[in-house]
């Protein structure tokens, strides 16, 4: 392999963990203070289920909702078609106009701009597999294990930070500062995309394309040897849903735990992922996804 090709591959994959820690740090800053803030709104928690369910919190990685998984769908299929790029480009940029709506329904509470928040947030989604499948570009077979590794503890690692900062300063400069400092991360990531250089391999588009409405039933074929996987995550997805969903809002109402204790707890748990992100890719790459999964 050329030296020139190696160089570039390993600044694509420098930019993409610095883009995955950006992309951390503002959905998670989002998350730490969503929760509370909708239940400060004076919010039941029933209401707060439905915008869940909706577009999710947030509040994790795992929290996700019907536009949130219908968005990751079409972000996949158009990664497929198009450049990786464009869709983190359009994350991007459909993650700021949310935070900039969060941050406007502070000063002026209505339902319009909650709802669109939300929508935004959920659509915002579809850069999710691009940015995995731009790793994938970008790292040879052999490590893609560890590539997806060092993405995942940048994302993980910014999600910490942006918890504990965000927490605090909601608690001492209200909810908005959090918003804000979310929707200026946002534009930093942006840039980083921007500045992202192209993969080198070449699209391969599938025939599914030709006529995609008459091939619907093309899409399910090639999941064929990972459909009990599928089953076992979307019953995982389940039960984590009833619970995590809310639970920082149940925190807040029920025992006034406020954002910034709300932080510190988030900052434990994507601290303890980033940790273990290092260590996973490593035996990923060494033993096999089936071990790893198993123990997980």
């Amino acid at each position: 392999m050329p030296d020139n090709y190696k160089a570039r591959a390993k600044r694509i994959a420098l930019s993409l963990v610095i883009y995955s820690a950006l992309r951390g740090f503002h959905v998670a800053a989002v998350g730490a203070v969503l929760l509370p803030y909708l239940a400060s709104q004076s919010l039941s928690l029933s209401e707060i289920g439905v915008l869940g369910a909706f577009a999710g919190l947030g509040a994790a990685f795992g929290s996700a909702g019907i536009l949130t998984t219908i968005s990751q769908w079409i972000g996949g299929m158009l990664t497929d078609r198009y450049s990786p790029k464009m869709l983190l480009f359009l994350g991007e940029i459909f993650s700021f106009g949310s935070y900039a709506l969060f941050a406007y329904h502070c000063s002026r509470p209505g339902n319009i701009a909650l709802w669109t928040a939300m929508t935004f947030f959920g659509i915002s989604a579809l850069s999710r597999p691009a940015r995995k499948a731009e790793i994938a570009n970008s790292v040879a077979n052999a490590d893609l294990g560890k590539g997806h590794a060092l993405a995942g503890f940048g994302l993980t690692l910014g999600s910490g930070v942006a918890a504990l900062l965000t927490g605090f300063s909601s608690s001492r400069l209200g909810y908005a500062s959090a918003f804000w400092i979310a929707a200026v991360i946002s534009l930093l990531s942006l840039f980083v995309v921007v500045t992202l250089p192209p993969t080198t391999q070449k699209k391969q588009v599938s025939s599914f394309w030709n006529h995609p409405l008459r091939n619907c039933h093309l899409i399910s074929k090639p999941l064929g040897p990972i459909r009990p996987l599928i089953a076992v995550m979307t019953l995982d997805a389940l039960f984590w849903g009833c619970g995590w969903t809310l639970f920082f809002g149940f925190l807040e109402r029920a025992f006034h735990i406020g954002p910034a204790r709300i932080g510190v707890l988030l900052a434990l748990l994507y601290g303890s992922w980033a940790v273990t992100q290092l260590l996973v890719g490593k035996l990923i790459d060494r033993f096999g996804p089936i071990p790893v999964a198993l123990f997980s």
